[in-house]
Formats: C-alpha cells, sequence, structure tokens
C-alpha cells in the first residue's frame, strides 16, 4: 500500500478516562492531534461519577481542530470501558486504545499503519499490532522502556 491509500485510512481512537484531574487527557488529545496520519476520530468514554472529563472535551472542542465524540461510560471498569467503545465505533479501518495519561509520538498512528500494511493481512480476521512503550515522567522525560515480551503476541495477553 503506497502512502496516499494509507493516508485514506479511517482510524477511530477509543480513549478511555476517568476523573482526570491533573488534565493528563489535554495533553493526549494534542498528540493525537499532531500525528502525521491526519484521518482520525477520537472516541471518549467516560467512566467518571463527575463533569471534569466532559467538561475538559467540551472546551477542547472549541479551542482545536479534532474529530471528536464524546459519550458517557457505563461505569463498569476500564475493560467493560473499552469494549462499549469498540462497539460504539463501528466503521473504521483500524483502532488504536488509549487511555487518558498517554502521550504518543507524533508518527505512532502512521507507523502502525505502515507495518500492518506490509505484514501478510488475511482482511477475514483482526489484526492486533502491538509495541514497547516508554515510560515517562509528568514532563515527558525518558524514564524506561517496556521489558521485552516472552509470549507471542495475542488477543489473550494484549
Amino acid at each position: 500500500m503506497d502512502k496516499h491509500s494509507i493516508d485514506q485510512l479511517q482510524v477511530a481512537v477509543i480513549l478511555c478516562a476517568y476523573n482526570d484531574k491533573k488534565n493528563y487527557l489535554s495533553e493526549q488529545l494534542d498528540s493525537i492531534r499532531l500525528q502525521t496520519h491526519q484521518n482520525i476520530t477520537v472516541y471518549i468514554f467516560d467512566d467518571s461519577t463527575d463533569q471534569l472529563v466532559k467538561n475538559q472535551v467540551t472546551r477542547y472542542k472549541t479551542l482545536h481542530k479534532l474529530k471528536i465524540v464524546y459519550r458517557k461510560g457505563l461505569q463498569k471498569g476500564f475493560a467493560v470501558n473499552f469494549i462499549n467503545g469498540i462497539c460504539q465505533a463501528d466503521n473504521f479501518d483500524f483502532y488504536f486504545l488509549s487511555d487518558q495519561d498517554d502521550y504518543w509520538l507524533p508518527n505512532k498512528v502512521r507507523t502502525s499503519l505502515r507495518h500492518a500494511w506490509e505484514t501478510d493481512l488475511n482482511k477475514d480476521f483482526p489484526f492486533l499490532y502491538g509495541s514497547k512503550t516508554t515510560g515517562v515522567d509528568q514532563n515527558l522525560k525518558f524514564i524506561r522502556h517496556s521489558p521485552l515480551q516472552k509470549k507471542k503476541l495475542s488477543f489473550n495477553n494484549a
């Protein structure tokens, strides 16, 4: 697949949030907005009991151009929140999962998409892409890389 074709791929980011008192959400939304791949819609599923996340999303949408869909979560924990998010965001080519306190490097989505298309994909089956993470402090200063997984990547240990 060439660069032009990759640009056409529709990406949904399922972002689960909960009581974002430290305002990590805005930083994560900035990192998504600044991706080199721009065909992205962010679905925010808010498991909070207060209005903090909803207010942050409303404010962010007025200041920045980023496709954001806000939904109230089911308040049954992060796993159910992600599954619910995937079920509600349909008709996308690829889905990325994100927590509110993640921060993505600018080429994360494009690199992932390119890797997926360079792999021998069978379109009839799900494709799971995983990568190491980089641990950082509150100032995004490097702490460590995640350890190399000994198990083969699968949906059982994602």
